[in-house]
Formats: structure tokens, C-alpha cells, sequence
């Protein structure tokens, strides 16, 4: 499939995502960070967020998974939203994207590890509404598309980049293939093959 016919499988498959609706009872999510933090420190991140910290991008992933549960306290009815559970993962995300701190990297890599694991045995007893089961069902599906549609971007960039070398296009490809392989951010979502 193209592209563009990637994005657009993305794009559905993230509305039935978004369309499930569901929400996490706070006392859950609570629960969970406290184990998160907790494997995080033994993974060896540093809890100070900022540029004196060891690990600051994974720490303040970390302090706004707190900052979610603070935030839900006050409030005896709240639930998360599952977007902002998503946009926790993004965050950690970039943590693990983190190649020039391999500590912070790894941290990153586990948080999005605990969260992916989180969500995939949230039971009726621990979301205040919607249907968890679609949100199972169709998250990992949309988050594959994405990536394959991601890398297919990449191919895609490459390709077009190429046609503006003075020494031809199969030279300019060649560069832009190098290029992909030899950083391990671009290169980290493609196969061997």
C-alpha cells in the first residue's frame, strides 16, 4: 500500500480507538504508576527531571504520570481518558528515542513497555467507562499501520530527496539510504532485510 493509503488505515483505525471511549479509574492508574516508578528506579533512572538530571527526558515522563494522578485526586468521579494515557507513551516515546543517553533510552523503552502492558490487561474493574475491549482490539493494529506507514514516509522522503542530487538519482538514493541506515534513530524501525 501507498503512503497515503497507510495514513488514512491509521487514521480509522485510531477513531475506533478514539471511539471506545474509555476512561481509568484514577486508584488504577494510581496503582500502576507506583509500580512503574518503582521498576523505573531499578532500571536506573534518576527522578530529578531537568538538565542536571541523569535521565531527563524518561524523569519527566515520569513527573507527568504523576502530575495525571495529582491532578485526578481532588475529583471523586475523574477517570483518565485514554489519550492522555497515549500522550504519557508519546512522551516516554521520546525518552527511548534518546540515543545520545542510553540509560534514558532504556528507561524510555520500559516505560512504554509498562504502559503497553497496562493497557493490555486493564479489566472492567478498572475503567470508569467505554469499551475496553475495542480499545484492545484495535490499538495495537493502529499503532502497527502507523509505523509501517512511518517507514514508508521515510522511503518515501528519501526517494524524492534524491532527485535533487547534481550527480544523479541513483547516486542521490544511494546517499539517502546510507544516511537511513547509518542513524540508528532512523534505521531502529526497519528490519535487518
Amino acid at each position: 500500500p501507498t503512503t497515503d493509503a497507510l495514513r488514512a488505515e491509521g487514521r480509522a483505525a485510531y477513531k475506533a480507538v478514539d471511539d471506545a471511549g474509555v476512561g481509568i479509574k484514577p486508584e488504577a492508574f494510581a496503582e500502576w504508576r507506583k509500580g512503574l516508578v518503582d521498576t523505573l528506579r531499578g532500571r536506573g533512572m534518576d527522578e530529578l527531571p531537568g538538565q542536571g538530571s541523569l535521565t531527563p527526558m524518561s524523569a519527566r515522563a515520569s513527573q507527568i504520570a504523576n502530575e495525571m494522578e495529582t491532578a485526578m485526586a481532588p475529583e471523586a468521579s475523574a477517570a483518565l481518558p485514554f489519550r492522555a494515557l497515549d500522550q504519557l507513551r508519546r512522551h516516554a516515546g521520546t525518552a527511548s528515542g534518546n540515543m545520545a543517553n542510553k540509560t534514558d533510552s532504556a528507561v524510555g523503552s520500559e516505560m512504554i513497555a509498562q504502559i503497553d502492558d497496562f493497557v493490555n490487561r486493564l479489566g472492567p474493574d478498572e475503567i470508569a467507562y467505554g469499551d475496553v475491549e475495542t480499545l484492545q482490539t484495535m490499538l495495537p493494529k493502529a499503532r502497527d499501520v502507523w509505523a509501517r506507514m512511518s517507514r514508508s514516509q521515510t522511503i518515501d522522503d528519501a526517494m524524492d530527496a534524491s532527485e535533487n542530487y547534481l550527480s544523479g538519482g541513483s547516486s542521490g538514493i544511494r546517499n539517502q539510504f546510507s544516511r537511513i541506515l547509518k542513524n540508528p534513530k532512523l534505521a531502529r524501525g526497519f528490519s535487518d532485510a
